[in-house]
């Protein structure tokens, strides 16, 4: 079996359990106040072994690092609550699993919480996406939501599960090919709405062969690649076969592979410069580089985790290249952007004389640049490369750009709308 890992959403994420050759399993582990002074719950969810011989799963907890004073033999599921935690104690978790012959694993990682606020998380699984949620008192049902737009919860639930029931999945996810959802959660009693979850989503980004440049589109619960990715993208017994991840860090890139071969640490994210297991984080307000290595085909991942709803997100921008996420589920005109409003990119009679905006088209970059100082209606107009015509490009979700800021200027903070505040 190989290690597991747990996940916090909103705490942290980790993954990969381990008894002789037993497959890794992401696990999330969140946090959820029960009520009362001392009423805390945590969660731990995490996604199933494929192994044939799996039998079940161990989970292992106390308030002390490395010594667990609680062992829940929780059986073939994914999901275990534990009640009547103190608020404000810290408390660690591993996991570990067994097959039918009765080995065990060794333990996941280790994670640990501090019982809070209800929490909703999504995770992505082969069959769908699967929600789970913390308890709320008093609640006699929990109502669930699904939608396409992110920022508007449909009028009647999808479905309704009783009180006891903390997941739900949804297999349509998988079945109707679907690119984006988004989720949230009603506690109810007495036909009454006692408690919404804060909404979470789904949202599907599509890689082609060789360098992709992406962002997040929603907040992962935990940053880690290894959280945010898994075992969705192919891997190798190198880092010129397994897929690449790489992350700009100012002046080089920080280069993840995935390592997928016959020794461990098998699925795990590795760092290039080091050879050991990466604990490096994705920025959702950064682009990034996913590059497939020769031979990979197009291929499709998911992403989890909180719908934005800050009103604005600031960015600095310094003199060079800066990588830009979208870093809103929603699309955003660069008219909208408030890039030339603010002040942050120069603008000019031509490209040459302009700051540049640059998006990855395939296998080149395009790109834009804003008309300035003409004294004519042009003005604050974004035009493409040739000066000839306006540009199609967009801030989208889960697509990276650069930002490229010329001369010697200060660093310029960009405050960038969400398009859910932006009155047409």
């Amino acid at each position: 079996m190989k290690n597991a890992g747990l996940t916090a959403a909103g705490v942290l994420r980790k993954a990969g359990i381990a008894c002789s050759r037993l497959g890794a399993a992401a696990v999330l582990l969140f946090l959820g106040a029960t009520g009362g002074a001392s009423a805390g719950s945590l969660i731990a969810a995490w996604n199933p072994n494929t192994e044939e011989d799996l039998a079940g799963y161990i989970v292992y907890y106390g308030t002390e690092s490395g010594k667990y004073s609680v062992e829940k033999d929780v059986g073939n599921t994914t999901l275990f609550v534990a009640d009547n935690l103190t608020d404000g104690v810290r408390y660690y978790f591993v996991v570990k699993a067994y097959d039918r012959a009765g080995n065990v694993s060794g333990p996941s990682a280790e994670v640990s919480g501090v019982p809070g606020r209800p929490m909703l998380a999504a995770m992505r699984q082969k069959d769908g996406v699967k929600l789970v949620w913390t308890r709320i008192p008093d609640a006699e049902s929990y109502q669930i939501f699904k939608g396409s737009d992110p920022y508007v919860v449909p009028s009647a639930p999808a479905a309704t599960v009783s009180a006891s029931v903390l997941e739900y999945l949804d297999t349509q996810y998988v079945s109707a090919d679907e690119r984006e959802s988004y989720y949230t959660v009603r506690a109810v009693k007495a036909g009454q709405s006692i408690h919404t979850f804060e909404r979470v989503g789904a949202y599907d980004m599509q890689l082609r062969s060789g360098l992709n440049l992406v962002s997040l589109p929603l907040v992962p619960q935990d940053s880690t690649v290894q959280s945010v990715f898994g075992n969705q993208l192919a891997g190798g017994e190198s880092s010129q076969t397994g897929t690449q991840i790489r992350l700009w860090k100012g002046d080089q890139y920080d280069i993840i592979w995935r390592y997928q071969g016959p020794a461990a640490p098998e699925g795990k994210w590795i760092n290039a410069a080091t050879g050991l297991e990466s604990a490096s984080r994705i920025d959702p307000i950064s682009a990034f580089w996913i590059r497939l290595q020769k031979g990979q085909p197009d291929c499709r991942v998911t992403v989890t985790g909180l719908v934005p709803t800050d009103s604005s997100r600031k960015i600095t921008l310094a003199k060079g290249f800066n990588f830009v996420g979208s870093c809103w589920p929603k699309a955003v005109s660069l008219k909208s952007s408030k890039l030339y409003q603010d002040g942050v990119m120069k603008g000019g009679v031509g490209s040459g004389s302009s700051d540049i905006v640059r998006a990855w088209a395939d296998s080149a970059y395009v790109s834009a640049w804003v008309v300035d100082g003409t004294g004519t209606p042009l003005d604050g107009t974004w035009m493409d490369e040739s000066g000839k015509k306006e540009t199609a490009i967009q801030f989208r979700p889960g697509e990276g750009y650069v930002i490229w800021i010329k001369g010697d200027r200060t660093n310029k903070v960009w405050t960038y709308p969400n398009p859910a505040f932006i009155k047409p």
